[in-house]
């Protein structure tokens, strides 16, 4: 019996060690996760506050140890898609480490996105959209490469409305794209509008280098209800990638 119970307590150690190698490979150098939030106008007023709410939800999901995506350190960073939205030193982040399995405690608990939220929260609405300079600014975000994955998340209407929109050349490679937008005035008059700009900015990463299946777009109100598809798309997405 006694060499029973051996047999069975190194079998389950075996099976760890082979659970942690595999979390530990698979985590790589960590993930970037960018938050890029549009202050345009009416999406600032109309839009905005669910936005920042629901943020703090798909980061509690994405860092949660049981169901999140299981992968250190994770990365996040905030960005605002404003009239200079190419203007890279507006980033402010949050490095998750991840949690002492020998420990209750967990080093994730107050480590939050609070105060680089407050700082979108802090700017002026502005006049113009310029997606355009928020694709080479998440580009940007996303040279130092080496990650296990990179994931954006964009939160806006997708209406480009800069005067003179400008031409720049940015690598969106491997990148995996989740859009959460909300319908402007306009576009709710017009679907054709909306049909238009989603086409328009789904050619842009395309562009730049994003597989199709990469890229998805989801309504507010959806993932309002379910934050947790952000960690599935992601989850899925960054694995196959690999």
């Amino acid at each position: 019996m006694k060499i029973y119970f051996q047999k069975i307590i190194k079998f389950n150690f075996f099976v760890f060690l082979i659970l942690l190698s595999y979390s530990c490979d698979a985590g790589g150098n960590g993930v970037n996760i960018l938050y890029m939030f549009d202050t345009s106008g009416s999406f600032y007023k109309n839009a905005l506050p669910a936005c920042l709410s629901l943020s703090t939800e798909i980061f509690s999901e994405l860092k949660n140890d049981n169901s999140g995506l299981g992968i250190y350190p994770q990365f996040h960073q905030v960005v605002t898609i404003d009239e200079q939205s190419v203007d890279i030193g507006k980033n402010c982040g949050v490095k998750v480490e991840q949690s002492n399995i020998f420990k209750k405690e967990t080093m994730n608990q107050n480590q939050t996105l609070d105060n680089c939220l407050e700082l979108v929260k802090g700017d002026n609405y502005s006049i113009d959209t310029d997606l355009v300079g928020a694709l080479l600014n998440a580009s940007k975000a996303f040279e130092s490469g080496g990650f296990y994955g990179n994931g954006l998340i964009i939160f806006s209407d997708l209406h480009e409305d800069v005067p003179d929109i400008k031409k720049y050349n940015f690598d969106l490679s491997g990148v995996s794209v989740f859009i959460i937008h909300e319908f402007s005035k306009e576009q709710l008059q017009n679907p054709e509008i909306f049909q238009n700009d989603k086409k328009r900015i789904k050619n842009l990463l395309l562009n730049s280098g994003c597989n199709e299946k990469d890229i998805l777009f989801r309504n507010l109100s959806s993932v309002i209800t379910s934050p947790n598809e952000v960690v599935s798309f992601f989850r899925q997405s960054f694995r196959d990638n690999r």
